[in-house]
């Protein structure tokens, strides 16, 4: 059977057997009666130096494949299901093998020996095997994608070294990944420039690395020995300023626990949606950079036009992609049979606030639902939606539900953390300062208010912009957790870490810019201003006070004479006043969670455990270090993931999905 011919819509990849074999054993012959072996790198490794003497003229080649969403795959499904998607592409290898075929597993990489004799043969196969990867949906998780597969090919004939066969071919992988075109690249030669880029990148990668490093030993040192230092120096001149300063770290420390009660108290009221007139129009904007959405947002469009709403719902996906890709036949395809649909391809577009103002000339609804390209409404959310608009708000908010907070613990812990978020923080707030939030995503416009508004392309956080300026301008903007749509979480340290530290710099460019306006402006009553201090100043100026009790106990060590009588009992009680309103907030989330979270008791313990306390200093550790990347003008964004590549790649471009 030839690739062509596989076109069942999902893969049991059960149905051969990729048992590891020992190739030593085989005396490096491949029997006729195997259709594929499968090895570690290593027993490839060996394969190849002991083989490549003996080449001829019409050797085999060696192919490198690599999906390249695999790395997005990964934080949104963990390394488990990626793992499962590897074997079913090897699978298909084995399948599709007119000779026997030596493959290994290589991280994300598939490496495969393949016998043909003649690169343009190889060549013909594995592009067919590219296609069929295209237009086959996969399984991962609770839903199915499409890959785009790299595909690299090196021929062994004249080779004497296995390592620069496979640099060789990965080189071929990094040129058919940067088209996207599932054309297999044959790998060239070795140059200098592109011998120096291998050794190069990474090299530029650990500086990355280590500047963010450097950013946070910095902010310990800021954050700790200044204030000590100056402690010293006051007290050098006669002055002890640690009473005072211990007493302005309580009252701070107090309001923030004041804040977190009065908001958890308000969240518990239930919420109650205005109804809707059937006549009202829908449109949903689906803002997407493609290369880094290409697996999933097919998953996406079919879930928004599965929805039934009675005024009529145009779905418009406007996305920007350096490169013609193989899901846009597909889109296309999609289109031409569902008249909802419409697909704007923004031309140079770098970013999400770019495709979402794009898409404003085509809207045709009175209400604009803005979505991620991971997001998938519940059903009747547009007719929910439309009655707070159609009632006196401009914009309101939904609650963004996690789905795969199964698939490691960080997921969970950021499952967790939405409700928080979403359940206790965005409505407590709205009702207790008068203005709402809009976070991005699953958040509704009147069409005619976000015409006005429109998004920022300079902002990190081009939502939270638009909610200020609309707040500022007379809009209002309703929190509704009973509009749910549900999204996926990174479920890796390092690209939970990425976000949120993109979401922090972005929160502190949009304070610079909008609170002293703010503050001022009478026109907003003083409850508002007085929330906008709360969510925009204190939420800066906080995590830099919460470090302060370090160097005061550091300064009260140094110095026997200082009287420590009043230090303790006080100590100990804010922190126990911090505590409860910590604690109270997580009860009151787990009130008022989405059923599918709330079942997850685990993820509520371990939040509690280490959630108030490791999560929560992760999370200003994020805030101080991007006031240094602010204040050292680095906007420059290790986006994962965008293409594949030795090492991340910086881009300015803040793409779709946050």
């Amino acid at each position: 059977m030839s690739i062509s011919e596989t076109t069942a819509p999902e893969l049991d990849v059960t149905d051969v057997d990729l048992t590891v074999l020992d190739l030593t054993a085989l005396d490096h012959e491949q029997p006729d009666e195997l259709l594929c072996l499968v090895v570690d790198r290593a027993a490839l490794a060996d394969h190849l130096r002991l083989v490549l003497p003996r080449q001829r003229r019409d050797a085999g080649v060696l192919a490198c494949l690599r999906p390249v969403e695999l790395s997005r795959l990964r934080e949104h499904h963990g390394p488990a299901e990626v793992s499962r998607l590897l074997n079913a592409i090897a699978s298909m290898v084995a399948r599709v093998s007119a000779r026997p075929t030596v493959l290994s597993v290589d991280g994300d990489e598939l490496l495969v020996l393949v016998p043909s004799g003649e690169i343009l043969r190889a060549r013909r196969r594995l592009a067919e095997l590219a296609a069929t990867l295209a237009t086959t949906p996969l399984p991962i998780g609770d839903e199915h994608v499409h890959l785009t597969l790299a595909v690299g090919l090196a021929p062994l004939a004249g080779a004497t070294d296995g390592g620069q066969v496979l640099a060789r071919a990965r080189r071929g992988t990094d040129a058919s990944a940067s088209t996207m075109d599932l054309v297999p690249r044959v790998g060239d030669a070795a140059d200098p420039s592109t011998v120096d880029e291998e050794i190069t990148a990474p090299r530029r990668a650990r500086r990355r690395l280590s500047t963010t490093g450097l950013l946070v030993v910095a902010t310990f040192a800021l954050g700790w020995g200044v204030p000590l230092a100056l402690y010293e120096l006051a007290w050098r001149l006669g002055v002890d300023v640690s009473p005072a300063a211990y007493l302005l770290v309580v009252v701070a420390t107090l309001a923030t626990a004041v804040m977190v009660w009065a908001e958890s108290l308000r969240a518990v009221e239930p919420t109650v949606a205005p109804s809707a007139s059937p006549t009202t129009s829908a449109t949903a904007v689906i803002a997407a950079f493609l290369p880094n959405e290409a697996a999933t947002i097919e998953g996406t469009l079919a879930v928004h036009l599965a929805q039934e709403h009675p005024g009529g719902l145009q779905v418009l996906l406007a996305y920007n992609t350096p490169h013609r890709l193989p899901v846009e036949d597909r889109l296309e395809a999609l289109a031409a049979r569902e008249p909802r649909l419409q697909l704007l391809k923004v031309e140079g577009s770098t970013s999400k606030a770019q495709n979402v103002n794009a898409a404003l000339g085509h809207v045709q609804g009175d209400v604009v639902g803005i979505f991620d390209a991971d997001h998938e409404p519940a059903p009747g959310s547009f007719a929910r939606a439309a009655g707070w608009l159609e009632n006196g708000y401009d914009v309101v908010q939904g609650r963004c539900v996690v789905r795969n907070g199964a698939s490691s613990p960080v997921s969970a812990t950021v499952a967790t953390e939405f409700e928080l978020i979403y359940g206790v923080s965005h409505p407590g707030r709205a009702r207790l300062h008068g203005f709402g939030i809009f976070g991005g995503s699953n958040g509704y416009w009147r069409t005619e208010a976000l015409r006005t508004t429109r998004f920022r392309q300079e902002m990190l956080t081009e939502d939270i912009d638009s909610a200020i300026r609309a707040v500022r301008s007379g809009l209002r903007i309703a929190s509704d957790p009973g509009l749910v749509s549900t999204e996926l979480a990174p479920t890796t340290v390092k690209a939970l870490w990425r976000q949120r530290l993109r979401w922090a710099q972005g929160w502190h460019q949009v304070a610079i810019v909008r609170l002293r306006g703010l503050v001022t402006d009478t026109a907003l009553s003083l409850r508002q201003r007085a929330g906008m201090v709360a969510l925009l100043g204190w939420s800066q100026v906080a995590p830099w006070i919460s470090m302060q009790i370090v160097p005061l106990v550091a300064f009260a060590l140094l110095h026997p004479a200082v009287d420590l009588a009043w230090f303790a009992p006080l100590l100990v009680a804010t922190t126990l006043v911090m505590a409860s309103s910590g604690i109270a907030q997580l009860v009151i989330g787990h009130h008022v969670a989405h059923p599918s979270v709330r079942a997850h008791r685990a993820w509520w313990f371990a939040f509690l455990v280490l959630g108030l306390s490791v999560y929560s200093e992760f999370k200003n550790v994020g805030v101080r270090v991007a006031h240094l990347r602010e204040l050292f003008g680095q906007q420059q964004w290790v986006v994962t993931p965008r293409a594949v590549s030795v090492a991340p790649t910086d881009t300015a471009a803040v793409p779709a999905t946050a």
